[in-house]
């Protein structure tokens, strides 16, 4: 799909992109469904009003990883990815508008000069041992 890219490390996805100019004319989650954070994208150039929802908790018994989701407001964020031997596996720069999903990878996170960022994380925070 325009717009979505999936960023991988050999075959796993580590990490999905999508731009402000993503072609969305509906309703598109960008993430698979067995994936821990759900990333979906709506448009609409009509009026839409979702329907009155409550989002279910899940009972996990099995550690899941912890993902993160970037939304660039303003700026220019470069996004490293590294494997676990710290070798890197790609560079994407994003621009105001465009979103990240990071999962399961090292990453470093560079914003250029009057960026802002907003930081999604799956809870509870966990200290660093």
């Amino acid at each position: 799909m325009k717009g979505i890219e999936n960023v991988y490390n050999g075959q796993k996805v580590i990490s999905v992109i999508f731009k402000n100019n993503s072609k969305i004319v509906d309703s598109v989650f960008v993430t698979q469904k067995h994936y821990p954070m759900q990333v979906g994208i709506h448009a609409s150039f009509d009026k839409k009003k979702f329907s009155k929802h409550i989002h279910n908790d899940i009972n996990i018994a099995d550690k899941i990883s912890c993902h993160e989701v970037l939304l660039v407001q303003s700026g220019v964020v470069t996004v490293d990815y590294f494997s676990k031997n710290g070798r890197k596996i790609a560079t994407k720069k994003l621009k105001a508008g465009d979103g990240v999903l990071i999962m399961d990878v090292i990453h470093q996170v560079t914003l250029s000069k009057n960026s802002k960022v907003i930081e999604i994380k799956q809870g509870p925070y966990v200290e660093k041992k």
